[in-house]
């Protein structure tokens, strides 16, 4: 089940970047499947790292522009 939830989450961030490919706001250079599942590997270690500080304290205005920077 969590396989398949991964490749559900992989196929809609893959779609979302080539869409934004299409519109010239995200990087070419590298397969639009390896950019997803990189984005979604962060955003996992994220959500763990939240759990484990305190959440008033993350920045994740800086979170969200770091993972914007992977795609441009």
């Amino acid at each position: 089940m969590l396989r398949q939830e991964h490749e559900r989450i992989i196929c809609l961030l893959t779609a979302s970047i080539e869409r934004g490919r299409a519109l010239g706001e995200f990087r070419t250079d590298l397969p639009a499947e390896q950019l997803a599942k990189s984005l979604h590997v962060f955003g996992a270690g994220m959500l763990a790292t939240a759990k484990a500080i305190d959440q008033k304290k993350a920045d994740s205005g800086g979170l969200a522009e770091f993972a914007l920077g992977l795609l441009s």
